[in-house]
């Protein structure tokens, strides 16, 4: 299966929301003044992560857990479906493992319901 497509993203970033019952973790940038949307990012399937609740997050790209440098250990023995996703900062580096992540952009409100259904 091929890997997805580098998300860049250049925005901060908060945990908004995460249910270990759901296994779901959103994260929210809120609209800017310059006219961008409000952006959630939602990992779907999280069974690891090592990330800050208030990050600037540059890109998002699926990875192989063996290639992640020796300060980003990856726990083992997950399903062979969930992928590793290297959260990318200024001045920072963390991962999310889960089966899925996507994006969404809309025009609502910071303290608005997320536009993904679940969440």
């Amino acid at each position: 299966m091929a890997k997805m497509q580098t998300l860049t993203l250049n925005r901060e970033f908060q945990v908004w929301f995460y249910a270990p019952s759901h296994s779901q973790l959103l994260l929210r940038s809120p609209k800017r003044n310059d006219g961008e949307k409000r952006v959630d990012i939602l990992f779907h399937g999280v069974q690891a992560l090592d990330i800050k609740t208030t990050m600037a997050i540059v890109s998002i790209q699926e990875v192989d857990p063996t290639k992640l440098d020796s300060r980003s250990t990856i726990p083992s023995g997950f399903h062979r479906e969930v992928k590793t996703f290297f959260l990318r900062g200024d001045d920072w580096n963390g991962y999310v493992v889960a089966y899925g992540v996507s994006k969404m952009e809309d025009d609502l409100e910071l303290d608005d319901s997320s536009s993904f259904a679940s969440v």
